[in-house]
């Protein structure tokens, strides 16, 4: 028989290995306690085995005596296994975060290549007049800037234009009600698409529906920034700004 001289309670420490030894030290010093006493009265001890003696009621007394004695160990055991808790979800945040600063740290060659992607998924969309302006700012001509928190949208699709666009602004000449307002879908007429040096697109196209006559002017930036200034005939003008939604127009 051997015996460990460690008090546990000299051993509390903040790091997490530490810790973990407190924990089977704590263990081990009562399974060492419970056997010295089984051994002071002779009792034969068979690990892994209940044994069987004719004073095995004898025994269990003094084994619950002990584990009542030591009850301040499992409770320091309860304490640290606790602590050790909190060092896992502290741990755990730090490596996500320390994954995320490395997934995020690009170098130069690495932004230059997403820049070149964006800006071919960019020109694309527009040649194939296959694309959606996502609208998160609304700009009336009476009153200030707006956050649009709804899905609201402009997009082209070949010929057609499909409006899903708010409305803040004077009418002059309407459908009683209000009629659709900037929600349709309509035929394009006069589309027209030019790029300046800078990398800018500049679109322009009319929209004829049954209750408006309508001037669009696009500006899409190479890296999906956009913005529209929209001219109806029976309403006050009106602006919006958004980005691109290269995801679902590839």
């Amino acid at each position: 028989m051997f015996f460990i001289l460690i008090c546990p309670f000299q051993f509390i420490s903040f790091s997490p290995w530490a810790l973990v030894i407190n924990v089977f030290t704590a263990k081990i010093r009562i399974i060492l306690l419970i056997s010295k006493r089984l051994q002071e009265n002779l009792c034969p001890i068979i690990i892994g085995a209940t044994p069987v003696h004719e004073n095995s009621q004898h025994y269990e007394q003094i084994i619950s005596q002990i584990l009542v004695k030591n009850k301040d160990y499992d409770y320091f055991c309860k304490t640290i296994m606790m602590m050790m808790k909190k060092y896992v979800v502290k741990i755990v945040v730090l490596v996500a975060v320390i994954v995320f600063a490395a997934c995020s740290t690009l170098t130069p060659a690495q932004k230059a290549e997403r820049r070149a992607k964006v800006e071919q998924a960019v020109n694309q969309a527009l040649e194939e007049r296959e694309y959606k302006i996502d609208i998160d700012m609304m700009y009336p001509r009476s009153g200030q800037a707006r956050n649009v928190t709804s899905d609201y949208s402009l997009q082209v699709k070949g010929d057609s234009v499909y409006s899903y666009l708010p409305y803040f602004g004077r009418a002059y000449n309407i459908p009683y009600g209000g009629g659709k307002g900037l929600n349709f879908k309509s035929p394009i007429t006069n589309y027209k698409s030019e790029k300046d040096q800078k990398g800018t697109t500049f679109i322009y196209f009319n929209v004829n529906n049954e209750e408006d006559y309508m001037e669009f002017k696009l500006e899409v930036f190479d890296n999906g920034n956009a913005s529209i200034d929209l001219t109806p005939r029976e309403r006050e003008p009106i602006s919006f700004s958004g980005k691109l939604d290269l995801v679902h127009t590839q």
